[in-house]
């Protein structure tokens, strides 16, 4: 599972490749403790995420996966008056979710430039 934590603070996202089965049941707004995913001392809220077929996952949906009506939404450009038919995916965390989004809402101690080490910039040939 890819885990994506937002710092509010300075508007900078980190990413991490992780297996947690302690998120599985979890949901949209819940606040965790950052030692499951290696960030000790600090919280964290999930605040969305994706599934393994890249469906979002949408608060308030308890089916596994549906089709809503949406008029203006994130990504949704729309007319006056029209609506589409979206797929999402329930709130709560299972073993198809495949992308998890948490934001910090109380730092750590550790900086997390240390935790989660800047990759080298590839030149293009």
């Amino acid at each position: 599972m890819k885990i994506v934590v937002n710092d509010t603070k300075t508007g900078k996202s980190y990413q991490k490749e992780i297996e947690t089965p302690q998120l599985t049941g979890k949901k949209i707004g819940d606040e965790i403790d950052g030692g499951l995913i290696g960030l000790t001392g600090y919280k964290l809220k999930i605040t969305g995420g994706s599934d393994k077929s890249g469906f979002p996952l949408r608060k308030g949906i308890n089916a596994r996966r549906t089709a809503i009506v949406t008029g203006r939404s994130v990504g949704v450009r729309t007319g006056k008056n029209q609506k589409l038919k979206r797929r999402v995916v329930g709130e709560t965390i299972n073993s198809e979710t495949m992308q998890l989004n948490l934001k910090i809402t109380t730092q750590g101690s550790a900086d997390l430039n240390t935790i989660f080490p800047a990759k080298p910039k590839e030149e293009k040939a």
